[in-house]
């Protein structure tokens, strides 16, 4: 469900439970207004957190969250998604669709547990919504939230159409057999595994607990995977460093590589991890591997969504030599110069989605017609429904067009193999 759906379509049950609430708050509410309620401690206290939550979505300022919402918080506006970080990602949602968004406090309703808000929201772009907020608080946090619009002047154009990834190709324990080529598996979002001639890793796989709706189905279960010599972690983002799978992969993986600061992360999460400064090389096995940098700090233009100031150096690309060919598993970045200047490699695991915290889709052009012969195996693309969203939203067949020999773009399935081999070097 997209953004906007988030806010004009409710779940049904949802719906009715939720009109009848307000219903008897606004009943209760007018017959017992000549009481004061400013004594009531356990109100006020309310009032202060429902004034945060307001502020959150007015600023974007998500750290707040931490401080006012339970870790069992329900979102019944977002798909009745449970816990703090789906809501911190619907509220950067909100903000991408409705920028430099006021919120404005009309009317307040209070009864006992509950408050209701009628707000109005108004963007830069002349998008204007009202409704009303209604959250329930408990032991001074807040506990559930559902918001129910009256009326849109002038939204913003909706992205409907959701580029899908192909039908996955589940595989099995045979995928990590010992061969005489290197074999390189989608696993949706992100993520990739590549057996090289028996030396196995994945890089940034997600194969459990993400935490909006997924399209796909992963080609294979962490508990199935049977050995790793090596999981690479591009960045500390949950789309590309899962903490459920990594807990997962940890009693088969030898080592985990990332920056110095995701494996101080994984570290703390008890992680046989090294980090590495850019440009480092290091072997896994018959393999190196480079550090390629990137321009990813993100966290930095959204104030709150982060304790500590990102450094590029946070993030990384991979550049892995095989015997077969090398691979660039680019990770997320803007757009650098030295990612046009690069030999050529024989296989890009390749990010087009149009995001100003990635290359963009024309930087991600500028890319492909940079390496006018290398394959491009496309990820960050048809796993995530989010339609609004441009990170989790490009399309293939907008690339096809726009590239030089586009027959080299692979649309592979999640689990699908590709066999890589040498680029014709005349």
């Amino acid at each position: 469900m997209s953004l906007r759906e988030n806010y004009i379509e409710m779940n049904k049950s949802c719906v009715i439970k939720t009109v009848l609430l307000l219903v008897g708050l606004m009943r209760i509410t007018v017959v017992s207004s000549a009481q004061s309620t400013e004594n009531d401690s356990l109100t006020r206290n309310n009032i202060q957190l429902d004034d945060i939550l307001l502020n959150v979505f007015e600023s974007g300022d998500v750290k707040q969250l931490d401080l006012i919402l339970a870790p069992e918080f329900i979102n019944h506006s977002g798909s009745d998604k449970i816990g703090i970080d789906s809501t911190k990602m619907m509220v950067r949602k909100f903000h991408s669709v409705i920028p430099g968004v006021r919120v404005n406090l009309l009317r307040r309703f209070t009864n006992g547990d509950y408050i209701v808000d009628w707000v109005q929201f108004a963007g830069a772009d002349s998008t204007l919504i009202d409704g009303m907020e209604v959250t329930r608080y408990a032991n001074g946090k807040a506990m559930e939230h559902w918001f129910f619009p009256n009326n849109q002047q002038n939204p913003p154009a909706a992205n409907t159409y959701q580029a899908k990834a192909p039908i996955t190709q589940p595989f099995r324990k045979e995928a990590f057999d010992r061969s005489d080529s290197t074999v390189i598996r989608w696993l949706g979002m992100g993520g990739f595994l590549i057996n090289s001639r028996g030396t196995t890793l994945m890089v940034d796989p997600v194969l459990k607990g993400f935490d909006m709706p997924v399209m796909i189905d992963f080609p294979i279960k962490t508990e199935e995977v049977p050995r790793l010599d090596a999981v690479l972690v591009t960045h500390s983002d949950n789309d590309h460093y899962s903490i459920p799978t990594n807990q997962d992969l940890k009693a088969v993986t030898k080592t985990f590589h990332s920056t110095k600061y995701v494996d101080s992360l994984m570290k703390v999460a008890g992680l046989p991890s090294f980090g590495h400064d850019p440009k480092e090389k290091f072997k896994i096995g018959s393999l190196t591997v480079t550090m390629v940098a990137v321009d990813h700090a993100w966290q930095n233009a959204y104030p709150g969504t982060a304790s500590r100031v990102f450094k590029n150096e946070d993030c990384t690309g991979f550049l892995i030599e095989t015997k077969d060919g090398t691979i660039w598993a680019q990770g997320d970045s803007r757009l650098m110069p030295e990612h046009l200047t690069m030999t050529p490699p024989d296989a890009i695991l390749f990010d087009f989605s149009d995001s100003e915290w990635h290359f963009t889709f024309e930087g991600a052009v500028k890319i492909a017609n940079a390496y006018p012969n290398t394959p491009l195996l496309l990820s960050h693309w048809g796993s995530v429904d989010a339609p609004d969203f441009a990170p989790f939203n490009a399309n293939p067949e907008r690339l096809k067009k726009a590239i030089v020999n586009p027959d080299r773009i692979h649309v592979l399935a999640p689990g699908e193999p590709y066999v890589l081999s040498k680029l014709s070097r005349q």
